[in-house]
């Protein structure tokens, strides 16, 4: 994936997420499985990866300016992309309606997000 790359460098891939939700709301994962992740469910996987503290030895996860999230050793051009923003289909649908749904609880649970939320 040949992509223009934010100037962050994040040690902790919630860092890299949070930067990422800001571009995209869906990713798959840059593997064999293709398995798509939410916002939420990306943002628990990086709460998991990062349980053992940051990255060391030069590296950290940047960002592109689509929002794909990669793993680099140090040198850009040998980053490993672990997520790309997932293209437009019936899932990527479903899964912003869900996420929609969560967020609506979630202001219901606690209206002062909501009044908040109505000032952004």
């Amino acid at each position: 994936m040949a992509a223009a790359i934010d100037s962050g460098q994040y040690p902790y891939m919630l860092q890299a997420v949070l930067v990422a939700t800001t571009l995209c709301k869906a990713w798959r994962a840059d593997d064999e499985t293709g398995e798509p992740y939410s916002v939420m469910e990306l943002a628990e996987y990086a709460r998991e990866c990062d349980s053992e503290g940051p990255l060391t030895d030069g590296m950290y996860y940047v960002v592109t300016r689509e929002g794909a999230i990669g793993l680099c050793p140090g040198q850009e051009w040998l980053t490993e992309w672990l997520f790309v923003p997932m293209e437009p289909c019936p899932l990527l649908d479903e899964m912003l309606r869900q996420l929609d749904q969560q967020v609506e609880a979630l202001l219901a649970q606690y209206p002062s997000l909501k009044s908040s939320a109505d000032l952004t």
